[in-house]
């Protein structure tokens, strides 16, 4: 029966020795033997370590990735909601090109909301990208995808989705909320992580066709110390139809309790 599985414990040779028991039950193993068995990693240093202690367990590690988890949560979004085209990869990166796309003609329009941005960036090159542009582009950019990840209740009802209890915007930062909306408006830029996982577990809890698309196997993740909280719950929705393993390394019982 599927379910959410952590091994927690202060030795990560102990938890890699669990894994690789699991890993030698065959009822843990792809049916088909050339499809590549997955566990998420945090570095390339915990991979290597990784497949290092693997390999002098079980004699070969051969067939096995070793994504990051960003990678595979969005490899699980893409099998349920089927939007695995480039323009539906959010990235910081697009972020802060599309930001320089719309600050501009936002920053004309002189509203309020955005009389900070234009204070700031009072004097500057008309036509071109100066340097305290981009240097702020790349600074609300970095802010904006944490937003993506570890606020999603605000960045879900800045893209205008309706959400129970939206959060109160602060008035010192309602250019933020003015500079999301023109930056998600029109075609041609990705959903927010927030958005592509609420659609997700939507399928999930409707038990969408899509749900089949989930590979039967386990779903690994090694060494991972922590991750967003909406990553969590996708995980554990996930676990519902297909079995998700934790390695999770833990000081002691007491700090984990707490």
């Amino acid at each position: 029966m599927a379910g959410l599985h952590i091994y927690r414990s202060n030795r990560v040779e102990v938890l890699a020795e669990v894994l690789a028991s699991l890993m030698e039950d065959p009822t843990k193993r792809p049916a088909n033997p050339t499809i590549p068995i997955e566990i998420g990693v945090g570095s390339r240093g915990m991979e290597r370590w990784l497949r290092h202690r693997l390999a002098t367990r079980m004699g070969i590690c051969a067939n096995i990735g070793f994504p990051f988890p960003a990678s595979m949560i969005s490899d699980i979004i893409t099998r349920l909601i089927g939007d695995a085209s480039p323009e539906n990869t959010w990235n910081e990166r697009r972020v802060l090109w599309r930001i320089l796309d719309v600050l501009p003609a936002l920053i004309t329009k002189a509203h309020p909301a955005v009389q900070p941005l234009a204070s700031y960036l009072q004097g500057g090159p008309a036509q071109t990208i100066s340097s305290r542009e981009l240097a702020l582009a790349i600074q609300i950019a970095q802010v904006f995808d944490r937003y993506a990840l570890y606020r999603p209740l605000l960045s879900r009802s800045w893209s205008g989705a309706l959400v129970a209890d939206p959060p109160n915007v602060p008035d010192g930062l309602q250019w933020q909320q003015a500079l999301w909306r023109r930056m998600s408006q029109g075609g041609g830029f990705a959903p927010s992580p927030a958005e592509r996982i609420e659609a997700a577990r939507h399928a999930l809890a409707t038990h969408a066709p899509e749900c089949d698309t989930l590979a039967k196997v386990p779903i690994r993740l090694f060494g991972i110390s922590t991750m967003p909280p909406i990553w969590l719950e996708l995980l554990s929705d996930v676990a519902r139809h297909v079995d998700v393993e934790l390695f999770i390394p833990c000081t002691s019982i007491h700090a984990w309790d707490g």
